[in-house]
């Protein structure tokens, strides 16, 4: 279990998937799932990935940790394939819907960049104010999507991205 104290920004991980050391109004708990478990699996050119949405409304650096501290990174939009397997994935969870979820990317100067520093690429159709505290980007649509920027401070669900690769 992972839980995440948001006012004193502190998590905690533990075996203890009840939650009963955790008291107070400020702690979201999380229980991590296998991989088989919640996840919707896809295929694509050299590996699969796992995708997990968290109707849980997070900030950026909070969906960003519980990510990787579950072994994944917040799903990245890094090609065509994917954006398509994004919006193929989170349509029905919209159901009809505005949902906006946060999804990997930070503005550093005038670029914007994936968690490895590479550049994102011009693949998800981008919607920005440019204002200076909107440096994170999410998705949000109904039945299709588009990325905006967004400040840290904002609350929106998220989803995780694991990644297994083939043995061949």
């Amino acid at each position: 279990m992972i839980s995440y104290n948001e006012s004193t920004d502190t998590c905690m991980c533990c075996n203890d998937i009840t939650g009963s050391d955790l008291i107070g109004a400020d702690w979201n708990s999380f229980v991590l799932v296998p991989w088989s478990t919640g996840c919707t699996t896809y295929q694509l050119t050299s590996h699969q990935i796992c995708l997990m949405y968290f109707p849980v409304p997070a900030r950026y650096s909070t969906a960003k940790t519980l990510c990787q501290a579950g072994g994944g990174n917040l799903f990245k939009i890094d090609s065509q394939e994917k954006f398509d397997l994004f919006e193929d994935y989170h349509v029905p969870i919209a159901d009809g819907a505005l949902i906006e979820v946060w999804i990997q990317g930070e503005k550093t100067g005038d670029q914007w960049r994936f968690d490895d520093g590479t550049l994102i690429p011009h693949v998800c159709p981008l919607v920005t104010e440019n204002k200076p505290d909107e440096i994170h980007l999410r998705a949000r649509g109904r039945t299709g999507f588009d990325c905006r920027d967004a400040e840290e401070s904002v609350l929106y669900h998220y989803t995780c991205e694991y990644q297994r690769w083939n043995s061949h």
